[in-house]
């Protein structure tokens, strides 16, 4: 571990270069598409304010940045490019007052639902157990958010500058227009005519996905924390030792100890985004050794726990060697008592006896009581408490052993434990803090995109929440036969297919006219939308293929996200939202479909068909 930690940054360093390539083949996209270099500076622009500006607020919480941030400029140049081709396309040609105004209303609205949907999880992350999760979340939501401000404000603005002001500088020629109009006029048809073999094909893989998902996903088993791909030697010693030579799986399963503390309350980090911030320790008023029930009380409570079948612990501990010490404290009249069973002794000289049983009793890190380092009070005590249980990475064993000192142990009065190994605790509260934040962020996006798709799609929205949870099923079906475990980064990820999954659908509905028949309808979205959600969706891959090329685990798994997210995105917007708006909106002439009427009835009747 302290190898692949040693040479993680260098490596992180190295990649992010690889970002900067996938900015600047977007950015490439962004002129070809839009014909004008201005506009792809303008886009830079915006992605530079946005990190910049994020980066600003982020300060404000906390100084720690971690490397999972990183990730953050990767998704923005994937989402930043696809907001630039919608707006562009959403300009007309001849710009004036209301034409501005009326292609700002409506990208600025259904942005807004993408990049909120989008913003939402990262910030659920803010909630989340896990510090790194906090730091991402805020630092990736904020991105998200001014990225947004930024493409209704700074981007129209230039938008609008460069039409009449800079109108008489040469632009480049078209590119693809050819393919541009082929696409729109075969996609309808092979969308219209094939609906039934789209939805029967796409819903089986629906279907094979989550059967995939269902019987390969899991939480890591063998390597707790990957830094880099799967490939690399470290990782590869790391994912297979286990299995390959048992001396590393008996090294592994070490013994779980435990470590008791009483009288000491627990306290938080007094920062919400900062590891470095502590409080001070205090003493937890509902813990106290100031009378001989309360020492009776701790060392019955210390012998119940070493008779557990899964400790069997022999050895007594100070508070019980200190009741059978006493008995033996010769008691004279007059003189201080120890022995706490006899009639001469007093409550008031229980504290010298506590403190001059160390002097008889050996003391030591294991088994002591604790005292303030100001007022020298005995305020409690702690002890290892060992047990024949073992450490396993697997989060079902693990957890297994967990439960069972829990129960074991019941409540702690005025004490509570912990494991003596910090990093099997930290590894125990970290997986259970992945899965329960997996199903909280996922319940909550998913509320979140369908309130989303009510408010733009109205009645369609069903059928865009359908296309939604058949997206989530077969990327997640995608990522469990690549291989994926729920490790840190993958629990992240996986709550974003929530959001992101959102962003084609939408469009596509948002393009739907408002009457019509369904055929009609779907053309007029199609012919609408298909070109810029295309080219969002082919920048968006263009982004994501060079992470393939990745060292570090966390650039190579976001690539491999973008990829299949963006793939898989566009293919269920185009090829099962639409064929299934063909099955719930109106049809024929119940729709009161202009184009209808004109085909059944013309508009004047030849003189030679009037007899």
């Amino acid at each position: 571990m302290d190898v692949k930690r040693d040479r993680l940054l260098p490596s992180a360093i190295e990649d992010s270069f690889m970002a900067l390539f996938s900015a600047l083949l977007v950015l490439i996209c962004v002129v070809i598409h839009s014909r004008s270099i201005g506009y792809a500076l303008a886009v830079a622009v915006q992605l530079f304010l946005s990190v910049t500006c994020a980066l600003a607020i982020y300060s404000f919480f906390t100084l720690e940045f971690p490397l999972l941030n990183l990730v953050t400029f990767v998704l923005l140049i994937a989402i930043a490019s696809d907001d630039a081709f919608l707006l562009h396309s959403a300009m007309p040609d001849n710009l004036d007052d209301d034409s501005f105004e009326e292609a700002l209303a409506h990208t600025g609205g259904t942005m807004f639902l993408t990049s909120f949907s989008t913003a939402v999880p990262f910030y659920l992350n803010c909630f989340s157990d896990v510090l790194v999760f906090r730091a991402f979340g805020l630092f990736a939501g904020t991105t998200m958010i001014i990225n947004y401000l930024l493409v209704i404000s700074f981007l129209p603005a230039f938008v609008l500058m460069q039409r009449r002001w800079c109108a008489c500088l040469p632009s480049i020629p078209s590119v693809g227009s050819c393919f541009t109009q082929s696409i729109d006029r075969v996609l309808p048809w092979v969308l219209l005519k094939g609906r039934l073999l789209w939805l029967t094909s796409l819903s089986m893989m629906v279907v094979a996905s989550v059967m995939l998902a269902v019987s390969n996903l899991h939480l890591p088993e063998y390597n707790p924390l990957q830094l880099f791909v799967s490939s690399n030697p470290h990782e590869w010693y790391d994912n297979h030792a286990e299995i390959l030579y048992p001396f590393v799986e008996e090294k592994v399963a070490i013994p779980l100890a435990t470590r008791l503390v009483f009288g000491v309350a627990r306290e938080n980090s007094s920062s919400h985004f900062d590891a470095d911030s502590f409080k001070v320790l205090s003493h937890d008023p509902s813990f106290s050794l100031s009378s001989v029930s309360a020492i009776q009380h701790l060392a019955s409570t210390l012998s119940r726990i070493r008779e557990l079948p899964f400790v069997r612990h022999p050895h007594a501990f100070w508070p019980e060697r200190f009741l059978e010490w006493s008995k033996t404290w010769p008691c004279s009249t007059g003189g201080v008592c120890c022995d706490v069973n006899s009639k001469g002794f007093a409550n008031e000289w229980l504290d010298f006896c506590l403190r001059n049983s160390t002097v008889y009793l050996p003391t030591h890190y294991n088994d002591t009581p604790l005292f303030d380092n100001n007022t020298f009070a005995l305020v409690g005590y702690t002890a290892m408490m060992p047990t024949q249980l073992r450490y396993s990475h697997r989060f079902s064993n693990l957890s297994g052993n967990i439960h069972k000192i829990e129960e074991g142990y019941g409540l702690l009065k005025g004490g509570w434990w912990t494991t003596e190994w910090y990093l099997m605790g930290t590894w125990f509260d970290l997986q259970r803090a992945v899965v329960s934040d997996i199903f909280t962020s996922t319940v909550v996006s998913m509320a979140v995109v369908a309130v989303f798709a009510l408010v733009q799609l109205r009645l369609q929205s069903l059928a865009a929440v359908a296309c939604f949870a058949a997206i989530i099923a077969v990327c997640v079906g995608i990522v469990a036969a690549l291989g994926w475990v729920i490790g840190l980064l993958e629990a992240i990820i996986l709550v974003l297919v929530v959001g992101l999954s959102f962003d084609y659908t939408l469009h596509y509905g948002a393009s739907l006219p408002a009457k019509g028949c369904s055929s009609h309808r779907i053309e007029t979205s199609l012919r609408r939308a298909v070109n810029p959600v295309s080219l969002a969706a082919f920048s968006s891959i263009l982004a994501g293929a060079p992470m393939l090329f990745c060292k570090t685990h966390a650039f190579f798994q976001v690539g491999v996200f973008i990829v299949v997210l963006t793939s898989v995105s566009w293919l269920y917007s185009t090829f099962f939202f639409l064929p299934l708006l063909s099955f719930t909106l109106p049809t024929g002439e119940s729709s009161g479909c202009p184009d209808c009427k004109q085909r059944i009835m013309p508009t004047s009747i030849p003189l030679n068909s009037k007899f």
